[in-house]
This record gives structure tokens, sequence and C-alpha cells, in this order.
């Protein structure tokens, strides 16, 4: 059920605004609206812990699958907004995006890093493929 989903982008009409981020009752990060996401710290990714709330996807489980072949360390930990606002990268992923890196959070610029594009290349040559 997706219902939280629909409803959380129901609440802005800016069409400036491409996704909305979801976070539970305790100040965590656990979602955007249609995406999972991810944070890169100091070459580690970090995805949102699901255990409570949230819909683990497809793009994440194979982004997680495949970390290790990559030699990218990933874990599932709490995410704040606080360690959003402090991360090298942030993306955004699911199976029809594919790895979508945010560009802009609140006031934080976000530079395109190379572990999401390194990801979203493997993930264009691994569709092609199929």
């Amino acid at each position: 059920n997706r219902l939280e989903q629909i409803l959380a982008r129901g609440e802005w009409d800016d069409s400036t605004i491409h996704e909305g981020l979801v976070g539970d009752t305790d100040g965590h990060v656990i979602e955007a609206t249609a995406h999972n996401v991810f944070i890169v710290e100091a070459g580690r990714l970090v995805t949102s812990n699901l255990q409570f709330c949230g819909v683990g996807g497809v793009m994440r489980q194979w982004i997680l699958d495949n970390a290790p072949e990559w030699n990218i360390p990933a874990e599932i930990s709490d995410i704040t907004w606080e360690r959003l606002q402090l991360a090298d990268e942030i993306f955004l992923c699911n199976s029809i995006h594919g790895v979508w890196p945010v560009r802009k959070f609140e006031e934080k610029s976000c530079p395109l890093g190379p572990i999401s594009k390194k990801i979203n290349q493997d993930f264009e040559s691994w569709m092609r493929q199929s």
C-alpha cells in the first residue's frame, strides 16, 4: 500500500519541486514519495532503515546487492535530516528512473558525485543487456 506516498505527493503543486522526502515520527528520512533515498558519506553508501515504515524498492535492493562488486561499502542506517545536509552525495532511485541525483536539497547545492554516476552507468548498462 503506497497511500502515504500518494498523500505526501499531494502536499505541493510547485512545478520546480520534482520530488519530496518523507520522514518518520522520530525525525529520520525514510524515502521520497516515489523513490528510495541513498546518501554517500566518505565513499560509503547509506540508505534508510525501513524496519518500521517505508517501501524497500527493487532498485534499492539491486544497489545494495551490487555494492560489494563495485567495492563500495554499503549500510542500512537511520538518516537524520542533519545527516542528509552533510552528505557528500544524495541520490534517489527506483526501477523506472534508475539513479536520480539530487542537485539541490533545501539551500544545499549537491554536486553530481562519482558514486551515483557510477551506479547509474552500471544500471543503464545492465538494462541494455536485459
